[in-house]
């Protein structure tokens, strides 16, 4: 009996060191099932921290672009309005060089006019008092056609000569030299003289008697 309880104790202390190999072979194992994770959980991380980091990149491009677009949308404003002013100023030039040009045209053929307004103003006078005996002569007849040619030439340049009795008076045209108490008030009765237009312009008013005649 003592040597089976001997022999017994002895199997138990060989096996003992198997069970402490195997615990601690245990050990291990799932010391290196908890490493696993841990890497994974490192790997995560780095992962979000990548992601973290591509779109705080993608958020500063987008930044970047929409401060670009809006640079560019003011500086085409500006442009935009640089272009505006320059060509209003251009067209205000156009403008004024035209006026300038039919300012001084007529200027030109308010002194050209203006110094044969008389001689006109002779002819007009004289073919108004022919003799009633000389009507048809032939010869008088040839200085009419005369006259009509010319009124046509001139005011196919433009010119034109305005002015004549029972008109009603208009201060833009006429100035009114005296007043007839026998005419209807405000209607011309006698032209004394002539007024000339050029191309729609007043360059001599008609000098008229009006009426008054209530």
């Amino acid at each position: 009996m003592k040597n089976k309880k001997k022999k017994q104790l002895h199997t138990t202390k060989e096996k003992e060191p198997k069970t402490t190999q195997n615990t601690h072979i245990e050990k291990d194992q799932q010391h290196q099932k908890n490493k696993k994770p841990e890497k994974e959980t490192q790997n995560e991380t780095r992962t979000s921290t990548q992601e973290e980091n591509n779109n705080t990149c993608e958020e500063k491009k987008d930044t970047t672009k929409e401060n670009d677009i809006t640079k560019l949308k003011e500086e085409n404003r500006v442009l935009n309005d640089k272009l505006l002013r320059a060509t209003a100023d251009i067209q205000n030039m156009k403008r004024r060089s035209v006026e300038e040009r039919v300012t001084a045209r007529f200027d030109g053929a308010k002194d050209l006019l203006s110094s044969i307004a008389k001689t006109i103003d002779d002819l007009h006078r004289a073919f108004a008092h022919i003799p009633e005996e000389l009507q048809d002569n032939d010869f008088i007849k040839s200085l009419l056609l005369i006259n009509d040619n010319l009124t046509k030439t001139l005011k196919e340049q433009g010119v034109e000569f305005f002015g004549e009795a029972n008109e009603i008076f208009d201060a833009n045209l006429h100035d009114s030299m005296m007043m007839d108490p026998n005419t209807k008030k405000n209607t011309i009765a006698q032209v004394f003289e002539k007024g000339i237009l050029f191309k729609g312009k007043v360059v001599r008013h008609a000098k008229v008697s009006v009426g008054n005649k209530e």
